[in-house]
């Protein structure tokens, strides 16, 4: 009986040993996936747009394809004038070939394929300048082309920053340091310091209206307005000791 109770107290200190040891072992491998920091680093920089495009469509409709090819045609001289009187020479200028939609009649709201109404021609149009000020004027003054009798529907001036890569890198690099900024205030009020640098992987890339709060998951590239903000965000993992 005794020896049963030697070989039992024996087992429950073999038993203590290896638990004593597995938790140890828990601890240290919870410590050792957990000596990290992650933080999130911000940075924004004003950008100013250094090109410009200016875009839209001639329109011309006839009862058969003759007479909108014909009015096409004066559109398209009248639009090529009036560039020139801005000061755009016409090489400057892309005009896409023409595109041909056929009208069919409609009855009750309902169209009557089998039959032939009228025919459309239209040509898209396209004027790029560095001269972002001046892009807009010219889309502004396009209103003239509408009193002589030209169908166009003239669209939205558009604003590109050239040397957006440059700007990426930038920001990149200042969000990358703000992450950092961000790890220290962290580790220090948690009694910690801050080591290497584990991982780093850029986050959303946006270019914004000044002063905007829009946000998307996918980026965004504002095209609206000559000056803008471009937002970097970081994410970046580092080591504490």
């Amino acid at each position: 009986m005794r020896a049963h109770g030697l070989a039992l107290g024996l087992c429950l200190a073999i038993a203590m040993v290896i638990s004593a040891w597995m938790v140890a072992n828990t601890i240290r491998y919870v410590k050792l996936s957990n000596d990290t920091i992650t933080v999130k680093g911000y940075a924004e920089v004003g950008v100013t747009a250094d090109t410009g495009v200016w875009r839209g469509k001639l329109v011309a409709r006839g009862l058969n394809l003759e007479d909108a090819y014909r009015e096409l045609e004066l559109a398209v001289q009248r639009f090529l004038e009036f560039a020139s009187s801005q000061g755009i020479e016409a090489t400057l200028i892309e005009l896409e070939p023409a595109n041909s939609y056929i009208n069919h009649p409609v009855v009750d709201g309902h169209t009557l394929t089998g039959q032939v109404e009228s025919y459309t021609l239209e040509r898209r149009f396209s004027y790029t300048s560095s001269d972002v000020a001046r892009i807009g004027e010219i889309a502004r003054a396009s209103v003239d082309l509408l009193r002589l009798g030209v169908d166009m529907q003239s669209w939205s001036p558009e604003y590109y920053v050239s040397a957006i890569d440059d700007v990426k890198l930038e920001l990149l690099s200042k969000a990358t340091a703000n992450a950092m900024e961000r790890a220290e205030r962290l580790a220090e009020s948690s009694g910690v310091k801050v080591g290497r640098l584990r991982s780093a992987s850029q986050g959303v890339f946006q270019i914004t209206p000044p002063n905007s709060t829009d946000v998307s998951d996918y980026g965004m590239y504002d095209t609206r307005t000559i000056d803008k903000t471009a937002k970097a965000v970081v994410t970046a993992t580092y080591a504490i000791r």
